[in-house]
């Protein structure tokens, strides 16, 4: 038996909606997991994808702002990012291995020079298994 990968979204409620699917997820060690994040909010421009490992260290993935996917540079081989940081964006994991266990979120935000960053989050609980 090869391992598997099982995600559980955790449902944040607010009055602008941010959605990652599926909200469920199992798949085996070595396949491709895909998370999608959708928002409704007008002025947000950018999606920002983080994993959270059992040590609690939360580390920033990569994002997607208007139309362009930036990848962190040590992610960038294992992960890809497509997607309209306007709207939805999508997170796909490649060769899954049990250290790609963790909460991954997904953020939407708006991008201004001029102030900060405010951001509405989802999270996933994945986790990849094996005998």
């Amino acid at each position: 038996l090869r391992g598997w990968l099982c995600c559980n979204t955790l449902n944040i409620s607010f009055h602008l909606d941010v959605n990652q699917n599926p909200s469920n997820l199992i798949t085996s060690e070595r396949d491709t997991a895909e998370l999608v994040c959708e928002h409704n909010i007008p002025s947000y421009t950018m999606i920002f994808w983080y994993k959270q490992t059992l040590s609690r260290d939360l580390t920033l993935l990569g994002y997607t702002w208007n139309k362009n996917s930036i990848p962190e540079d040590n992610f960038n081989k294992k992960i890809k990012l497509d997607g309209d940081g306007t709207k939805n964006g999508s997170l796909k994991i490649h060769q899954l291995e049990a250290s790609d266990s963790a909460m991954y979120y997904c953020a939407a935000s708006f991008h201004s020079v001029m102030s900060s960053h405010a951001t509405i989050q989802k999270a996933l609980k994945a986790a990849v298994l094996h005998n």
